[in-house]
């Protein structure tokens, strides 16, 4: 026969809102939590046999740990064993005893919240005095909710628990202790004038309402033009079934006549709640004492019960009966809008600071106040007012806001057409909100605009509306379609003297553009003035600008500020630049010279490669922007590479002031561009900035069919002040006494020369055979300044590249160069790499492309730089994934330039193929090209067999005309 267990059950109510249970067996040790688990909920299936159940610990006790809600189905049938025998402790047997009553309450609903123990938020419970409340057990839960703290903090939980599946009751709680809130702080004799708590319990919802009437505070607007200006605030019996039967009160909350049979036993309670009322809002009671309803209301009176007090009596419960327009009006937002003066006349304006006139007008609904009526309106301080019979409220916040707005309107002589800019593009989206100072909310407002205005407004907007002007025929080449529309676009915003961003992708023609634009200008004469326009370009640049202008309008006169020799007085400098259409100069000039650049007013001012002043703050970006200019351009192919304040720079050059000042640009935009993940402040910078950026890209749809399969062009590249020092250092050595020298002695002179010029051409570094950190430091050659550029640029871009050189080291110096500047792999494939290592930087470069698809974005394992020796890697490869191709130095034949191009340019390849040709302005670089394109005697022997060997056949004279460093050339 089975020994029956003998456990001792201890518990204890955690005001955490559990029941915490232990035991000891009959041996005296205490149990674990999983014994009791076993033990107690073997036959459990609210609790899955207790698997659902938590465990508990304290010092050296192990327990279980109980719900409020567990520990109700736990106590209201515990577990019956046969062998086992439960001791239990006091605090378990109140709960178990009271477990059974407290779950028919909740079933019957009878539990409810009691005013008088409402304390901090928190209530106490009791059981509802009804016909069910006589049985013993619910006697007994009575008797201990309002003597046993531990039962009524259970009962609380369970309630606020049960409330979760009930929303009206959690509704008619939260309007109880708003109430409550403002009940607790009257003093119990005036409490004492205050309906009974079942009346309250039916006020905020609670309990079902029994009352044949609803009590309802009705407010009835003047009758106007019968000398009656109050306001009606009346106390009114509506019947529930029908109500059209409605009965008015005194000003006690007594009806007025005989009201229906069955609401006698039911008036007193309605006298009662009107002395509630009047308590809780003793502004519209004349006296409380006995309390009595103020009947009559001014307007300022009026205002406060619509606006406040009556919502306020809609939260406890309550019910009030309002004119049938105020939902209208309160939904209704005034908004201030400025209607321009003469819009088809607008148009003379000149930059984003032109301030554009408006008069003011103040719209309510379908109402619209002029200036004068506003002001007349406001003068009494008054909210509610009647206006060509509607009502319309005002409030004295609001119409301080408003006065601020025109006041500061009227200070400015307008509004800045760059505030209106930004109006109107937010308004395409969603209102924008302008505030008037930095202690004032935002006022609603908004400009009504018609005529060529809003045309041009719309235009700006949608560069495809700009009317497409013809090409001018000084212009030496042709346009594709998008080109025009992008010389097109630059002269619609000179016109209106508004800055542009040209941010075209690397290879779309960025510098035709603004050649004929810039012959445009010339052209149309804008403004009567002939005077000079400014470019700033990088150091690396200003000789491909040289040669491009050369080529494609040879009708410009051009003047190159740089070099060694150039004029550095103002007046010498204004001098030596009159009567030129063009003055092109370099950053780190512009920044020498910058006394000399603002002392001239520019036609128009370009910035090449403009990224060089997106730090806002530096000596170079603050220098540039104060020089004076009619029309400013930037041209960059990335405009923001890393924070969104380098956009701002950019702005703030071509139009001062359209985004504001800085700090404010990083509050409104850039920091909740890093923080948001809603896109909202992206969406918006996107839509302000898109009217003065003309972006393309390779692979937009309408731009495709005008590209074509390959794009050449070549790169000049002046040298650096180390380069043209050790190149006459070489040309000194040869040309001592070479005229002594015959035969291949003179021949092989002649060509170490040939490569240590080439050499130099490239980098020092590989000149003077250097190994080092300065080996690969780029800014020590013009050529690896470029190439870093362009590589920057194409990268952000998505796309992959090859370059290539002639020199192995040159590509090691290049492989090591890159990777530090690019913080990305790069591959290099030369002439001792065994055919595994070759087969498998072609796998990755080309694996690369794969992976990346058609996607921008470049990755850590992205091999998008691709670095071959000619020789080892200028046939038998297929590279499709490139669509770039530098030739870093020249063979000079074009038949080997033209195979290597062709690793990227080849059947496979599905995009546009750039290539790019490097050379050394001044040096033979430039020279031997010049011969090549000119097609003179020795083009033959030069791309014949690619051999220099023809070098060496040339006399002393053709060599130093070939060999000579061109001083125009060099850094000052």
């Amino acid at each position: 026969m089975r020994t029956a267990v003998t456990i001792s059950l201890h518990g204890q109510w955690l005001s955490s809102g559990f029941y915490a249970i232990w035991g000891r067996s009959s041996d005296g040790e205490w149990m674990s939590s999983l014994e009791l688990k076993l033990l107690l909920f073997a036959t459990h299936q609210d609790s899955f046999y207790g698997t659902q159940i938590a465990a508990w610990e304290s010092e050296d006790i192990e327990g279980i740990k109980l719900s409020a809600v567990d520990a109700l189905s736990f106590f209201s049938a515990p577990v019956g064993n046969p062998f086992m025998q439960i001791g239990w402790n006091q605090p378990l047997i109140k709960a178990r005893d009271a477990a059974p009553a407290i779950k028919e309450a909740l079933r019957d609903g009878t539990i409810t919240p009691s005013l008088e123990g409402w304390k901090e938020h928190h209530y106490h419970w009791r059981i509802q005095q009804t016909a069910a409340a006589d049985s013993h057990s619910l006697s007994t839960l009575t008797e201990l909710l309002d003597h046993d703290e531990q039962i009524g903090d259970w009962v609380r939980h369970l309630m606020l628990e049960s409330l979760e599946s009930r929303p009206e009751q959690r509704e008619a709680l939260r309007r109880l202790e708003l109430l409550q809130q403002t009940l607790s702080q009257f003093s119990p004799e005036e409490a004492s004038h205050f309906p009974k708590e079942q009346e309250l319990l039916r006020l905020i919802g609670w309990t079902s309402d029994s009352i044949p009437f609803r009590a309802s505070l009705r407010l009835q607007e003047p009758v106007h033009n019968s000398g009656i200006a109050a306001w009606r605030l009346t106390y009114v019996l509506t019947d529930q079934q029908s109500p059209d039967i409605v009965l008015e009160c005194d000003d006690s909350g007594n009806p007025i006549g005989s009201p229906p049979e069955a609401w006698l036993p039911y008036i007193d309670q309605g006298t009662s709640m009107l002395s509630l009322l009047l308590h809780l809002v003793p502004d519209i009671a004349v006296s409380l004492s006995p309390p009595r309803l103020k009947m009559e209301l001014n307007d300022h009176e009026a205002w406060g019960f619509l606006a406040e007090y009556s919502q306020r009596i809609v939260e406890w419960g309550g019910s009030v009966m309002l004119p049938a327009w105020w939902n209208k009006l309160r939904s209704q937002r005034p908004k201030l809008k400025a209607s321009m003066r003469n819009p088809d006349d607008a148009l003379s304006l000149f930059g984003v600071d032109q301030m554009m006139k408006f008069d003011w007008k103040l719209s309510i609904g379908d109402i619209d106040l002029t200036e004068e009526e506003f002001h007349s309106i406001t003068a009494g301080q008054k909210q509610l007012h009647f206006i060509r019979g509607e009502w319309i409220s005002l409030d004295q916040t609001l119409i301080e806001q408003i006065r601020k707005v025109v006041e500061k309107s009227k200070r400015r002589k307008g509004i800045p057409l760059r505030e209106l800019l930004q109006r109107h593009l937010a308004n395409e989206h969603g209102q924008l909100d302008v505030q008037v100072d930095d202690e004032t909310a935002p006022v609603e407002w908004e400009i009504e605009m018609a005529g060529n205005l809003l045309q041009w407004m719309q235009q700006l907007n949608r560069t495809g509306d700009v009317p497409v002007i013809p090409v001018p025929e000084t212009f030496q080449g042709s346009l594709r379609g998008y080109q025009a529309q992008g010389l097109s676009w630059l002269i619609f915003l000179r016109r209106f003297g508004l800055g542009g961003c040209l941010a075209d992708d690397m290879g779309l023609g960025k510098t035709i553009q603004y050649i004929a634009y810039l012959l445009q200008v010339k052209k149309e004469g804008v403004n009567g003035d002939d005077g000079s326009s400014l470019l700033i370009c990088p150091t690396s640049l200003v000789g491909n600008w040289e040669k491009e202008l050369r080529r494609f309008a040879p009708d410009l006169n051009i003047y190159l500020h740089y070099g060694i020799d150039r004029p550095r007085d103002e007046e010498q400098f204004a001098r030596a630049v009159q009567g030129y259409d063009l003055v092109v100069t370099t950053y780190m000039t512009a920044l020498l010279d910058i006394g000399c650049l603002t002392s001239v007013h520019w036609n128009s001012l370009c910035l090449d490669e403009a990224q060089n002043i997106k730090n806002a703050y530096t000596k170079q970006a603050t220098a540039i922007r104060r020089i004076p200019a009619d029309h400013r351009i930037a041209m960059t192919g990335t405009p923001v590479e890393n924070r969104l304040s380098e956009l701002w720079s950019i702005y703030e050059f071509m139009n001062p002031g359209y985004l504001g000042s800085h700090t404010q640009f990083q509050k409104q935009f850039s920091r909740e561009v890093e923080r948001s993940t809603s896109g909202d402040a992206a969406a918006q910078v996107r839509r302000f900035i898109k009217p003065f950026m003309l972006r393309r890209s390779k692979s937009d749809p309408l731009i495709v069919p005008d590209l074509p399969d390959k794009i050449e062009s070549k790169v000049y590249v002046p040298l650096t002040k180390e380069q043209a020092a050790l190149y006459d250092n070489v040309l000194d050595q040869l040309f001592r006494g070479l005229d002594g020298r015959s035969g291949i002695d003179r021949r092989g002179a002649i060509l170490s020369a040939l490569t240590k010029l080439k050499q130099i051409c490239n980098h020092p570094a590989l000149f003077t055979k250097e190994t080092g950190v300065a080996a690969i430091t780029s800014t020590r050659s013009h050529k690896t300044i470029r190439l870093l550029e362009m590589v920057r640029e194409l990268r952000a871009e998505g796309d992959r590249c090859l370059i290539f050189t002639q020199y192995a080291e040159m590509g090691f110096l290049l492989q090591r160069m890159l990777e530090k500047e690019m913080q990305e792999k790069v591959l290099y494939l030369h002439g001792g790499s065994t055919k595994v290592q070759r087969d498998r930087m072609v796998e990755e470069f080309q694996r690369g492309d794969d992976v990346r698809g058609n996607s921008a974005v470049c990755t850590d394992n992205d091999n998008g730089i691709f670095v071959l020796s000619l020789k080892a890697g200028g046939t038998g490869l297929n590279l499709t994934a490139a669509n770039h191709v530098f030739h870093f130095d020249r063979w000079w034949n074009p038949a080997v330039e033209n195979q290597a191009t062709d690793r990227a340019y080849r059947i496979g390849q599905n995009r546009h193929v750039q290539v790019h040709k490097f050379i050394c302005l001044g040096t033979l670089e430039e020279r031997i090209d010049e011969m090549i394109e000119q097609k003179q005697g020795l083009t033959r022997q030069i791309t014949g067999s690619g051999s220099e060997q023809w070098v060496t056949e040339m006399s002393t004279d053709e060599l130093q005309d070939l060999f000579a460093l061109r001083r125009s050339w060099l850094e000052g």
